[in-house]
């Protein structure tokens, strides 16, 4: 009697715990119930995922995980592609990467994120492009806007930009950055006007005087030029008239006939300052002076430059030679994620579904990220 009095005690508390913990599940299943109604499927999951873990025997409870699980992450793709449409490329990333996270299965939501991966890279060089052209890196901004126009070559913004600043960098002729009092689209419409007088329009646009040698006649000319560039608009009269140009200043350009004579004058040796924006300008001297022999060659430590005068031929050696050598010192950037797991969160985890051996990686309520392995044979927990 008392050994069966023993047993039926043990089984009276035994009995207890099942009870209970059935309780415990149905509860849990109840409350993720109660959340797949308001559509809040990620929180659903984790009730589901709790009761199954403590009635590992009931298929509905499986089921239901499963299904709310698929629910939560077309919910997090749907939100994805809003983002995404508006052009916010960052926060549409973080959708499709959680959506991939919560159901691995679906190679959509990786293919999406990976697109999504790239128009951000690209938005992000594009903007660092911009932010190089306010501060007439042009240099830099070109290889910016090449490097979004490479990811995203049907974007019409970064054709423009880059566009604009090759341009840009046309103006630097002989040296000097020419000081364009404003960057506004030039518009030109003359019918037999003098071309002096068309000049002086331009100058009072643009800001920059025009000085002409006394070989260029004051000839009638017809012009039509719409939205265009200040480069645009002087290579137009320019080529028109067989006119030379020579940049005295950063606001002044000698207009002159392009005759042999006027062009042996102004075209024999070429001035060019050449600023640098990280290499240091004596080291740039004594490469130059290295590989090639030049006639004058000057440093401006205050303006870290180098003044140059030289053929034309010359000049644009030493031009490609400081393209090359003048960039930044490299860099390695490591984009780390610091990942935060609780004990409270791995005890939540959970469930290997035999036969169907579904993986989870997921986002808790918390926005901690989880992986985990969920098995009704075992409820071993990994988690990362």
């Amino acid at each position: 009697m008392r050994y069966l009095s023993h047993f039926t005690i043990v089984g009276l508390i035994t009995a207890s715990a099942l009870l209970s913990g059935c309780s415990t599940a149905s509860r849990s299943y109840n409350k993720g119930a109660d959340l797949e109604e308001e559509q809040r499927y990620e929180e659903a999951m984790y009730s589901y995922a709790d009761a199954f873990a403590k009635a590992p025997d009931s298929s509905l409870y499986r089921m239901r995980y499963v299904k709310v699980r698929e629910l939560a992450a077309d919910q997090r793709y749907k939100k994805g592609m809003g983002l995404f449409n508006k052009g916010d490329y960052a926060s549409a990333l973080a959708e499709f990467q959680t959506a991939s996270t919560l159901d691995p299965s679906r190679g959509r939501f990786v293919q999406q994120a990976a697109i999504t991966a790239r128009l951000k890279d690209a938005q992000s060089a594009y903007n660092e492009g911009l932010d190089f052209e306010k501060t007439n890196k042009f240099k830099d901004a070109a290889l910016s806007f090449a490097k979004a126009i490479e990811l995203n070559p049907d974007n019409k913004d970064y054709q423009a930009a880059q566009s604009r600043v090759l341009l840009q960098r046309k103006s630097r002729l002989q040296g000097y950055e020419l000081n364009l009092k404003s960057a506004k689209p030039i518009n030109l419409k003359f019918r037999d006007a003098k071309i002096k007088d068309v000049f002086k329009i331009i100058t009072q646009l643009s800001g920059i005087n025009f000085v002409f040698d006394e070989g260029v006649k004051d000839q009638p000319v017809t012009i039509y030029l719409e939205n265009g560039t200040f480069q645009q608009a002087l290579d137009l009269l320019t080529n028109m008239f067989k006119l030379g140009r020579k940049i005295a200043n950063e606001s002044t350009v000698i207009i002159y006939a392009k005759t042999p004579e006027k062009s042996k004058q102004y075209e024999d040796l070429q001035l060019r300052t050449f600023h640098l924006n990280y290499m240091d300008a004596k080291k740039a001297v004594n490469l130059i002076r290295g590989m090639l022999q030049v006639k004058k060659v000057y440093v401006n430590e205050e303006t870290n430059s180098v003044v140059l005068r030289d053929t034309n031929d010359v000049v644009d050696v030493v031009e490609k030679i400081l393209d090359a050598n003048d960039v930044p010192d490299p860099e390695v950037i490591l984009d780390v994620e610091v990942i935060e797991v609780n004990d409270s969160n791995t005890q939540r985890l959970g469930l290997l579904l035999n036969p169907y051996s579904v993986s989870l990686g997921a986002f808790s309520p918390s926005n901690q990220l989880m992986s985990t392995t969920l098995s009704g044979a075992s409820n071993t927990v990994v988690s990362s």
